[in-house]
């Protein structure tokens, strides 16, 4: 018996993964790294905590790559995947289109004020 999208419930971290690249130049997607790039044990991040490591060391904007639905930054050898605005948005978009039961956020505390929830608000 399959699963009927709209009894799904979509998830959204509010927290992403650095890592620290191999090579800086290789800053994509799937590139080589050496582990974490932060001191936890998996590298996350929250979402607040991303946005003042890029605030910190001048970065203004994210990358948005809209294949895999994520946004990425990278500092020197450090790279950060996570779900910013655009990410959110689609994601959001792709609920309602789909007729799922709905969305969550994980963990509302770890967003910058309300950026990412207020991020789906008007998206019919």
């Amino acid at each position: 018996m399959g699963i009927s999208s709209n009894k799904l419930v979509l998830g959204f971290p509010y927290h992403g993964y650095a890592w620290k690249l191999a090579n800086p130049r290789d800053n994509y997607i799937g590139a080589p790294a050496n582990g974490p790039a932060i001191n936890t044990e998996d590298g996350s991040m929250r979402y607040k905590d991303v946005k003042d490591y890029m605030k910190r060391n001048g970065v203004v904007s994210s990358k948005y790559n809209d294949s895999y639905v994520v946004n990425s930054v990278t500092v020197g050898s450090t790279w950060i995947a996570f779900d910013d605005v655009e990410a959110i948005k689609t994601k959001v978009s792709y609920a309602k289109k789909n007729r799922l039961l709905g969305y969550y956020a994980w963990q509302v505390s770890s967003d910058d004020n309300s950026i990412l929830s207020r991020a789906g608000t008007f998206i019919k």
